[in-house]
């Protein structure tokens, strides 16, 4: 058996790894590259392990197209709209040249060749696309994307983006034969184009293989895997997202990993890149085995991972390898079909592991801690309970919030949600007898220490090293507390006077019945009336008053009608919306306390994302302020109107605020209606 050896890891944290060994034949991959490894020199793990980048291929636009070159040539920007999407700096990003001008080509073969004259050691220069869909109206409506394809959902605009591409690298190629051109397949570019790819381009194929418990997606991606490797490149990539933060759940896929490295190697994969950001407690067999496999793809993935663990893990091998196999099926388990990075940033994650899941794995590690022989075994386990403490509190928390919100909007009972909640959630590990919910008062008053005490079991895993605390601040940006206390009209209790500080939102909503509502101008809050507008290929009905940005999606609507009425004649649909927002600004002023809100009602996933949340700011336009969001969760049926309500004040140096809908990540066939929309200043009785 290979000896452990251990060695650092350089992260925006220090992770400790054991390696299993040295393996001295070439690897089968030419360049790996994981994502959040801080510093720009290979760490002694990655060289150990083969981690090495040598092609370029990320986004890079901005770095072919200087500001100062649309000021010579304002025909190479995008047009959206009949106006240009000029950049203000170098590193503005969210525009893509328009590809649909021929005269780009020169211009990159002669930034392409430059470089490589000043850098002979370089392998490949990177004509990835930015990082947006901001194509432009004529790329839109060019004869290479039109009439319209849809792949994964999404526009198919892999002819136009690698169009370019070819060409680029053809005229390259006459000087540099054997340098390379990194390109990314990604997002509206995923697919095969229908002609043959230049064999120096090496195209990452971007794809979320986590979501392979879906087998349908499974199976088409692997088989796109295949494509991508008959295609014509010499060599091609492939890119992932194996994280790692910013989840706070165990996001355990072995298997498919495995399944992926497999069919890579068969189909010409010679490049990998993941973005890993790697949780201490929870993602070092992931890094091991990803390494492993990378330089020997042929290796039984089972049989590695039982050295992984009894290695790493010694005499608790058997409780943790017990942990870590139920984590992945129960990622691995998920209903619902495949989403690219499904649950990132987004508390509902913990969905996944209930309460009782929780305290049966905790149960494991807490064997597994006890079994631990010498101390750097306990400290590995002690990373991993930490982590996982986290995410026992915040799933208690948050299961708490959506259980107490369900039965308060399906019910509209306050002794049955406290009765509810009792029953549910007094039993947890986290509760004491000051946290049982025994009466009204004490249901707000408890959700808030549920809240404090996954903040802290949180702080607990940033203090041991296991995670960033920036990355983790989505967890909490989504309050449901200020609807509860609006909808049951509970009084304070004994919510201290310091956490009604720490949470100002649910401080007004306690007191509202000293307030006096004062109706602000909304324009078009009732969606009585709107007109049409051409968002891609999309014809999509706009609401009077409102700006409706939309991604264009294959099963995108958006429609004004009586059958969506909340009250008068009509409201609206929004159905498969990709990315979603209707905005409205609205003249504010410091101090003044608003509150925004409306009814909603749909069918959607626990992944779909729709929120409200007001964002001040100031003469310039620049963000102030934005306050947390309500969010309908979908935690009742399809046919029951639930009223989203958010309370904000306004900064000093506020004169806008921005009433903000959002609806994200409906699959084919969810649909939300969205109608009687009110903004409210609040003053004193």
């Amino acid at each position: 058996m290979r000896q452990l050896q251990s060695v650092s890891i350089r992260l925006a944290y220090f992770i400790t790894l054991g390696y299993l060994g040295i393996h001295a034949e070439e690897p089968t991959l030419s360049s790996v590259l994981w994502d959040g490894f801080a510093g720009q020199q290979p760490t002694p793990w990655q060289i150990q392990n083969r981690v090495i980048d040598r092609i370029s291929f990320s986004h890079n636009m901005q770095a072919v197209f200087l500001p100062d070159d649309f000021k010579v040539h304002p025909e190479w920007l995008p047009w959206v709209n009949g106006a240009p999407q000029a950049p203000e700096t170098v590193n503005s990003y969210l525009w893509q040249p328009d590809l649909t001008n021929l005269t780009l080509v020169p211009h990159t073969v002669n930034r392409v060749l430059h470089f490589f004259e000043a850098n002979p050691d370089k392998l490949s220069f990177s004509l990835g696309m930015n990082d947006t869909t901001n194509f432009g109206d004529p790329a839109s409506n060019s004869p290479l994307t039109t009439p319209r394809r849809w792949f994964r959902g999404r526009p198919d605009y892999s002819d136009l983006v690698f169009t370019y591409t070819n060409a680029v690298a053809e005229q390259v190629a006459v000087k540099y034969p054997d340098k390379y051109i990194g390109a990314l397949a990604y997002y509206w570019h995923e697919n095969v184009p229908t002609f043959p790819v230049h064999p120096n381009v090496v195209p990452y194929l971007c794809a979320d293989r986590t979501q392979y418990y879906d087998v349908a997606f499974k199976v088409e991606d692997l088989e796109l895997i295949r494509k991508w490797g008959r295609a014509g490149p010499k060599f091609i990539g492939l890119y992932d997202y194996w994280y790692g933060h910013p989840f706070i759940v165990p996001r355990i896929t072995f298997q498919a990993q495995s399944d992926a490295i497999a069919v890579a190697r068969e189909s010409g994969v010679r490049a990998w890149f993941v973005e890993m950001n790697p949780i201490q407690g929870f993602d070092a067999g992931k890094l091991w085995l990803t390494a492993q496999l990378m330089n020997r793809p042929e290796a039984d993935a089972h049989a590695l991972l039982a050295e992984f663990y009894q290695n790493y893990y010694g005499s608790t091998a058997v409780p943790m390898q017990e942990f870590f196999e139920s984590c992945e099926t129960i990622w691995m388990s998920q209903p619902g079909k495949a989403r690219w990075l499904k649950y990132y940033k987004d508390i509902q994650q913990v969905r996944l592991f209930p309460l009782a899941t929780c305290n049966r794995l905790s149960a494991l590690l807490d064997i597994a801690y006890q079994q631990a022989d010498s101390t750097i075994i306990g400290e590995r386990i002690e990373q991993t309970r930490s982590a996982f403490a986290a995410t026992t509190a915040v799933s208690h928390y948050w299961h708490a919030v959506t259980e107490a919100e369900r039965v308060a909007e399906s019910v509209g009972s306050v002794q049955l949600a406290v009765g509810s909640l009792n029953q549910n959630f007094a039993s947890s590990p986290h509760s004491t007898a000051n946290c049982k919910l025994q009466t009204v008062n004490f249901t707000l008053f408890s959700l808030l220490k549920l809240r404090s005490a996954a903040k802290l079991a949180l702080k607990n895993a940033v203090d041991k090293g296991n995670v960033p605390m920036a990355s983790m601040e989505f967890l909490f940006s989504d309050d449901l507390l200020p609807r509860l206390a609006k909808k049951l009209r509970i009084g304070a209790g004994d919510i201290s006077a310091e956490q009604l500080q720490q949470n100002p939102e649910l401080a007004t909503a306690l007191r509202l019945d000293r307030l006096t509502p004062l109706r602000k101008r909304l324009r078009g809050g009732d969606f009585e009336l709107g007109q049409f507008v051409q968002r891609g290929s999309k014809s999509l009905e706009e609401p009077t008053g409102w700006k409706l940005f939309a991604r264009e999606a294959e099963y995108l609507a958006v429609t004004l009608r009586p059958e969506s009425a909340h009250s008068g004649n009509v409201g609206m649909r929004v159905e498969g919306a990709d990315a979603l927002a209707l905005g409205q600004w609205v003249r504010t002023a410091p101090d003044e306390s608003l509150q925004f809100s409306g009814w909603l009602r749909g069918a959607i996933d626990p992944s779909s994302r729709v929120r409200i949340c007001l964002e001040f700011s100031d003469a310039e336009g620049r963000t102030l302020f934005t306050t947390k969001c309500d969010r309908f969760t979908g935690n009742y049926s399809s046919t029951q109107w639930v009223e989203l309500v958010v309370y904000g004040k306004a900064p000093v140096g506020a004169v806008w605020v921005r009433c903000n809908i959002f609806i994200n990540s409906l699959y084919p066939g969810q649909w939300v209606e969205v109608d009687d929309f009110s903004l409210m200043q609040l003053v004193a009785a």
